[in-house]
């Protein structure tokens, strides 16, 4: 009976200390660029002369000189191209960065957008084009992207093109931006991230340690005083 008592209180403090920890969102992976040599590149879609200033850290900056309808891409290739299928297997797939605009960008003419490439075919991340941002300086934006129902298809997509199947074969992902005429434009990204907000984080090593210390403190605490307890019921017993 003692065993089965302190075995309960046992398993209530390990529920206890993990469920603490269950609650943080892990992120996939590094925050994109951190660690890995990533190759940005910057095309002028709109007047001409977007440049962008390299990778520094996690953040890469996108210029824009003023003129009519300025707008340009800049994404990258390589280590973050292949299957994003197996990522799918738990809801909640999402996309989170920094963004920080000097001037916001023009919503009514694409605004900012996000967009992955699978061979000829486009697709652009529907809930950030439908949030744009409201506010100029430094932001936290995320948007879901596990679903089909979360990307828009770009119009010259090649006929019949599967979202599925061009989901499992990325080659390129990026930002696209559309700026307000005659504003020279400075677009900051950061701490691009890829999570899932569904999974539960597994605890670190210190986690794990500071339980077995509890628990071995516990064991120890309430031995001794179930003994204590039993000697003094088989006294009053004999009593």
């Amino acid at each position: 009976m003692m065993k089965n008592i302190s075995k309960l209180i046992v398993a209530s403090v390990i529920v206890g200390l993990c469920s603490v920890k269950v609650g943080a969102t892990p992120m996939l992976g590094q925050v994109w660029g951190t660690g890995q040599a990533v190759n940005w590149t910057t095309i002028d879609i709109g007047s001409g002369g977007a440049t962008d200033n390299g990778l520094t850290g996690n953040s890469i900056t996108l210029s824009v000189p003023s003129g009519f309808a300025p707008a340009a891409t800049i994404s990258t290739t390589g280590y973050y191209a292949g299957d994003y299928s197996p990522l799918l297997s738990t809801p909640g797939l999402a996309v989170r960065f920094t963004f920080d605009p000097n001037v916001l960008p023009d919503a009514n003419n694409g605004g900012l957008s996000f967009y992955f490439k699978s061979g000829a075919n486009v697709w652009y991340a529907t809930a950030l084009i439908n949030s744009q941002p409201q506010v100029v300086g430094s932001q936290l934006l995320d948007f879901s992207i596990g679903s089909a129902s979360d990307w828009s298809p770009a119009l010259f997509n090649e006929g019949g093109a599967v979202w599925a199947t061009a989901f499992s074969a990325i080659d390129e992902i990026g930002f696209e931006v559309h700026g307000q005429n005659g504003d020279a434009l400075t677009y900051t990204f950061s701490n691009i991230e890829l999570y899932n907000d569904n999974v539960k984080a597994v605890p670190e090593p210190e986690t794990i340690w500071m339980i077995f210390m509890v628990l071995a403190s516990l064991g120890i605490t309430f031995r001794n005083r179930l003994t204590e307890l039993a000697g003094q019921v088989k006294a009053r017993i004999k009593a």
